[in-house]
């Protein structure tokens, strides 16, 4: 094979990792929206699929033929990868040439790419299956916003709804809805934290059914006990099912430790 291109073997082992549970506290001041990194479209695992065969593609078209090319294609599409026990030995390619190594690069990446949107996609239709646990909490939203959407990876509870004090039906639709428009992002399974500032509540349309479950749940959030959320304060605050609306039993009995149930 030519000096120019080196393929080295990597053990990886095949274990459950547990995300790491450190960090700093969340802030709820407004966030650039790439720093939440929450994808701007949903799922494509045929989009990225496609990147990923072009990019193989173009190695194997433009790359000028060499002893032992066919070893590094199947370097790259994880042929000769090997598994023994919990360990799988993963054969990685890089190349002293420029050139080359970009377009090696492009191939890595449009890899990542398919598994990302293959763990979204299988994210993304198991949320469709259920409704999620979130908790509305009097509080106060960052500077400019009517809401504030947050999901942690860590903190408990993950989901949370922050309203200002003059919330109405429409602000907690426009809260919900956006709530909806993340889990249809990302599901439940997400790598970064998100803080999501709802701007207007006026875009959100409400019928005669949502506004009674709202005022409902505004009623309740209003006349609940104080209970101490992580990264909101010690508030008034409500736990519902996203999708049926219907109060969910919960308790925060220390930081970190966050238990719910369903009424009968």
């Amino acid at each position: 094979m030519s000096g120019l291109i080196r393929v080295a073997c990597v053990a990886v082992l095949l274990a459950a990792c547990a995300r790491s549970e450190s960090g700093a506290p969340m802030s709820m001041q407004p966030e650039d929206s790439s720093a939440n990194r929450v994808p701007l479209s949903a799922p494509d695992v045929a989009a990225a699929r496609a990147e990923e065969a072009a990019a193989l593609h173009d190695i194997d078209v433009n790359m000028p033929p060499f002893e032992g090319k066919d070893r590094l294609l199947d370097a790259l599409t994880g042929k000769l990868n090997t598994r023994s026990g919990n360990s799988l030995r993963i054969h990685m390619v890089s190349s002293k040439n420029p050139a080359i190594q970009a377009r090696i690069d492009r191939f890595y990446a449009a890899r990542r790419r398919v598994a990302e949107e293959q763990r979204r996609e299988a994210s993304v239709a198991a949320a469709r299956n259920r409704g999620a646990v979130v908790v509305l909490a009097l509080g106060n939203p960052p500077n400019g916003a009517v809401a504030a959407v947050m999901r942690r990876r860590l903190a408990v509870p993950d989901n949370v709804i922050v309203l200002g004090p003059n919330a109405t039906a429409e602000t907690l639709a426009a809260a919900f809805a956006e709530f909806d428009r993340l889990r249809e992002l990302t599901g439940d399974d997400f790598d970064y934290d998100q803080v999501i500032p709802v701007q207007a509540a006026g875009v959100t349309a409400v019928d005669a059914k949502d506004r009674t479950q709202m005022d409902e749940l505004l009623a309740k959030v209003r006349k609940a006990a104080m209970q101490p959320v992580d990264d909101v304060g010690n508030v008034q605050a409500i736990a519902t099912d996203s999708r049926t609306r219907k109060t969910v039993e919960f308790s925060i009995e220390k930081v970190g430790v966050f238990r719910s149930h369903y009424l009968p």
